[in-house]
C-alpha cells in the first residue's frame, strides 16, 4: 500500500508492539510496499529491527481473523518443524500467537527484518526445487491450523451485486463511476468467466488426493534474494492446502521452472487447474477493487494503484478466448450470462 490508512494513529501501533511482543519501538517508518496490507519498519532501543504487516481482513468477523491465523501458523510450522529455511515466518507474540487482532477488520503480524531485494530472475531451476520441497512437506503435516482450499472467490457477492446494479450511480468516490462504466463494458465476459470458474471448480473437486501445501503467489515479488544470494519466500497470508497448480499457474509452461519441477516431481500440471487458478486470481482482484470503489474512498495513492490493478484484471474475451467455446462449458456460461449462475458457491 502506498499510504497509511486514513487517520491512522501511530502511537497505537507503538503500544501494541510493546504490549503484545515486548518491542519498545523508538522508530516507526511507513513502507510503501506490497498491496493488501500496510507495512512499517520498527527499530527498538537496542537497534534490533522488525518488519510489521497490518493486514486488512476479508471480513470483520472471526472467520477472517481465523483464516489469517491458520495461514501464518502454517508458515511458522514450515519454517520450524519442517525446517524449510526459505520460509519467512512471523514472530510469536507474548500470548503465543503469530497474529494480533489489532482492530475490527485488521490484524497485526511482526517479522524479523531482512536485508533483501526482489529477485530479478524468476525462471531458474532453484525456484522449482523450492516449490518441490514446499509441496513435498505436506506428507509430514499433522491435522491442525492449515486451511484447505474451498475455492471461494473473495468479494464474489459484492461483484455479483455490482453486476446487477450497473444502472445505479456509484458515487462513493472519484473512481466509482469510472469503475461502473468499465464493469458495464465487461459485464458479459465477467459473468461468463464466473461460469467457467464454477465448471472448472466442480472438476477440480473430483480428486483431492494430490493436494499439497501451497503459498499462493510464489512467482513474483514475494520471491526475494538476500545479499548472500539466498532465495526466500515471503508473504504467507494466503497459504493453504490446495492443488499444486495454485503455485504453478503463473510459471511459463515452457520455461526452466516448469521443466525442472516436472522432472523432480513426475507431476505434469493439469491445464484445467491452471486455468482455474488464473480465473480465480482475475475474479478475486476484480471483486476486491469493485468493493473498494463502491465504498467511500478519496482517490489517494492507494486508490490510484487499485485502479491500475482493476483495469489489468477486469475480464475480457481478449484475455479469455475460451469463453466462446461450445459444448458443456459453453452451455454453463450461457446459463450464467442469463443470470442462472449468479450466487453459486462451491464449498468443501
Amino acid at each position: 500500500m502506498k499510504e497509511p490508512p486514513t487517520g491512522f494513529v501511530l502511537e497505537r501501533l507503538r503500544v501494541a508492539l510493546l504490549e503484545h511482543w515486548g518491542i519498545g519501538a523508538c522508530e516507526l517508518v511507513y513502507l510503501p510496499v506490497g498491496f493488501g496490507a500496510h507495512h512499517w519498519r520498527a527499530v527498538d532501543g537496542t537497534g534490533d529491527t522488525y518488519f510489521l504487516a497490518l493486514h486488512d481482513l476479508e471480513t470483520e468477523t472471526e472467520a477472517g481473523f481465523d483464516k489469517l491465523t491458520g495461514a501464518l501458523e502454517t508458515a511458522y510450522w514450515l519454517a520450524t518443524t519442517a525446517e524449510l529455511e526459505f520460509v519467512v515466518a512471523p514472530l510469536r507474540n507474548r500470548a503465543g500467537g503469530v497474529v494480533h487482532r489489532y482492530a475490527a477488520g485488521e490484524a497485526l503480524a511482526v517479522y524479523p527484518w531482512l536485508e533483501c531485494r526482489a529477485r530479478s530472475e524468476l525462471d531458474t531451476p532453484d525456484l522449482a526445487r523450492l516449490l518441490w520441497r514446499l509441496h513435498a512437506s505436506t506428507s509430514a503435516l499433522a491435522p491442525g491450523p492449515a486451511r484447505v482450499e474451498d475455492f471461494a472467490i473473495p468479494r464474489r457477492s459484492d461483484l455479483e451485486r455490482a453486476l446487477g446494479e450497473l444502472d445505479q450511480a456509484w458515487d462513493a468516490g472519484p473512481y466509482g463511476e469510472p469503475a461502473r462504466e468499465r464493469l458495464r463494458e465487461a459485464a458479459v465476459p465477467t459473468r461468463e468467466l464466473l461460469g467457467l470458474y464454477d465448471q472448472l471448480t466442480e472438476d477440480a473437486l473430483g480428486s483431492r488426493s494430490d493436494w499439497v501445501i501451497t503459498h499462493g503467489e510464489p512467482y513474483g515479488p514475494n520471491l526475494v534474494a538476500t545479499h548472500d544470494q539466498r532465495i526466500l519466500l515471503v508473504d504467507w497470508d494466503s497459504a493453504l492446502v490446495a492443488p499444486r497448480e495454485r503455485d504453478l499457474w503463473e510459471v511459463p509452461s515452457d520455461g526452466l521452472v516448469m521443466r525442472t519441477y516436472v522432472e523432480l516431481t513426475r507431476h505434469v500440471p493439469d491445464p484445467a487447474r491452471l486455468r482455474l487458478y488464473r480465473a480465480w486470481y482475475h475474479l478475486a482482484e476484480t471483486g476486491i477493487y469493485i468493493h473498494q470503489f463502491r465504498q467511500r474512498h478519496t482517490g489517494d495513492l492507494n486508490d490510484l494503484e487499485a485502479w491500475s490493478n482493476f483495469l489489468f484484471h477486469l475480464p475480457s474475451r481478449t484475455k479469455w478466448p475460451e469463453l466462446s467455446l461450445p459444448g458443456v462449458v459453453g452451455q454453463r456460461l450461457k446459463e450464467c450470462a442469463a443470470g442462472g449462475g449468479e450466487g453459486k458457491g462451491i464449498h468443501v
